[in-house]
């Protein structure tokens, strides 16, 4: 299927690309990786897994709950501390960077290639922030978890109550690195994210401009935190991203 042919897609998938990013992020972004070892069973690992699932899910409802009004700087520096460093924490960004700007990603310069790194982080983290500053997140809204470790392609897969009251089914792929499991990609409805926003990395890559990119995110990643801003606030303990919107 070619990206962006709707007319290959049923209904419920069409409207799926139609929505922006951080719908697909719904769910994920509460997620914990699970350490990896030999010496753990199945069961234990599934029951661990669970728990910590369950215990960051619960924090994210918490904040995804405070009142619109109450949703500023200082909630901002709570979900950065509490949901989307650890989210990110749990990603595989370089495998995830390799499959959005294809073979070109091998001539990216050291610098400029930890610069993407922290772009794409920080785009992630921004579909955090989405979620939790306009959906209505509740502990309804993970209607099901499975996770699956010990077969030939780890993953997690959630069901989870999406817009319009539609069901989604999510898919998170696990890659091993030494003795952990990374998140490097997802799936809804069959859809892989990596699949579905590689024209917009490879536009850039396929001339190598990669300052181009890295620009582009930055400036869509400014625009949003621009709004926690405030002159009269103390930005001092504000992750740095959202100190440079401000700057911006």
């Amino acid at each position: 299927m070619r990206s962006g042919d709707l007319n290959t897609l049923t209904p419920i998938s069409t409207a799926l690309v139609l929505l922006k990013a951080r719908w697909l992020f719904l769910g994920l972004t509460y997620l914990v990786v699970i350490a990896y070892s030999s010496a753990n069973s199945p069961e234990l690992m599934t029951e661990r897994a669970e728990n910590e699932f369950h215990q960051l899910w619960g924090k994210a409802v918490e904040l995804a709950s405070v009142p619109a009004a109450s949703k500023d700087l200082a909630w901002a520096i709570r979900v950065e501390h509490e949901v989307a460093a650890p989210f990110l924490a749990y990603w595989a960004l370089q495998n995830l960077l390799e499959e959005l700007v294809g073979p070109n990603g091998a001539t990216i310069e050291p610098v400029v290639h930890a610069q993407l790194i922290q772009a794409l982080q920080i785009t992630l983290k921004r579909y955090v922030f989405e979620v939790l500053l306009d959906y209505e997140v509740d502990r309804k809204t993970i209607q099901d978890l499975r996770i699956h470790l010990y077969t030939n392609t780890p993953s997690i897969d959630l069901v989870v109550m999406g817009p319009l009251g539609i069901s989604l089914n999510l898919r998170y792929l696990l890659s091993t690195q030494n003795t952990s499991l990374f998140i490097k990609d997802m799936e809804v409805t069959n859809i892989r994210y990596s699949r579905w926003k590689k024209r917009f990395y490879r536009k850039y890559a396929k001339n190598n401009d990669w300052r181009g990119l890295i620009d582009a995110l930055t400036k869509k990643n400014n625009r949003f935190f621009y709004s926690f801003c405030r002159p009269d606030d103390n930005k001092i303990d504000a992750p740095v991203y959202i100190q440079t919107s401000c700057l911006n």
